[in-house]
Formats: structure tokens, sequence, C-alpha cells
């Protein structure tokens, strides 16, 4: 996709992914896992689409992917949804990434605010792939260690920051 045609198709992807979370609403013969899937998915794909440009939109759609995977989870103990959770944890924290290095652009200081911690984010899904790693399965490792190389990144950009290891994030750091 050239840069010129990118906002276009940030647009169409923007109105069938919401199309998605409107029709979901209205399913009503299928079951409850199936609905929280498809809207999580809905959910977890619009949080990709503005995870480089916008955000707060991204980490929004992110949130709510979450609290319908684990959710999801909860209701099935299937291993696939502790994945898809894990999925979503490991997206939220590039987001953070992108936020924490513009921050640093922007304010040469190191001040910056986080409504969350998102050294924690990424030691959750380190901790999930590592449940789930097994040697040898070459989509499982590279989960694992994109996972902790997502925890190693985020400790060394908020090293750069005036935010202490033991911060209480949703404040002012």
């Amino acid at each position: 996709v050239k840069k010129t045609d990118s906002k276009e198709y940030y647009c169409k992807a923007e109105k069938y992914l919401k199309i998605c979370l409107q029709r979901a609403i209205r399913l009503e013969r299928i079951n409850y896992s199936e609905y929280l899937t498809y809207v999580s998915n809905a959910h977890h794909n619009l949080g990709f689409l503005y995870g480089s440009h916008d955000y707060n939109k991204a980490l929004s759609h992110y949130r709510e992917a979450l609290s319908l995977r684990r959710k999801l989870f909860e209701a099935t103990q299937n291993p696939r949804y502790e994945r898809d959770i894990a999925e979503t944890l490991v997206n939220t924290c590039w987001v953070y990434i992108y936020v924490i290095s513009d921050a640093m652009k922007d304010k040469p200081s190191g001040a910056i605010s986080l409504p969350e911690n998102p050294v924690s984010i990424a030691s959750e899904a380190l901790c999930i792939h590592k449940k789930y790693l097994t040697k040898g399965v070459l989509g499982l490792e590279t989960n694992y260690y994109t996972a902790l190389l997502l925890n190693g990144y985020l400790n060394l950009l908020l090293s750069y920051t005036s935010i202490p290891a033991n911060s209480e994030y949703g404040m002012k750091c």
C-alpha cells in the first residue's frame, strides 16, 4: 500500500470492523463463546489498526478485547483463549513502546504519563507464553521470545524516563 493510499485503507478497514461489531450485537443464534470470540476479535483487530497512529483508540480497543478474552477463558478454560489473551497483551505492549518512544521525543526530560504498567502487561504475556512453550515448535517459541523481548525492551525504555520501577501507574510520573 502506498503511503498516499493508506488513509483510504484505514478508513475502509475501520468501517468494516465497526460493521462486524454492530452485527455481533444482533447475533442471536450463536452460543456465548462464539459471540465473545467474534466481538473480541473485532476489537483486537481495531486495536491493531490504530496501533501505530492513534494510541488512545488502540489501547481502548485492546482493553475491550482483553476483557472479553478473559471472560471467554474463564468460561471455557480453553488454552487457545488464554493464548489469545497473551496476543492482545503483546500488541498492547507494542502500542506502549510507541507511546513511550514518542513521549521521549517530545519530552527529553523523560516525564511521561501512562494509564497502566506496561512492564506488568509484558510480564503477564510472558507467563502465559512460558506456560505453553514447547521447545522445537516454532510458533510457540517465537511467541515466548517476543514476550521476553518486549519485557526487556519496556524495562529499558522506562529506565530512560522518570518513572521509577515501583511507580503508581495512572498517575503522572
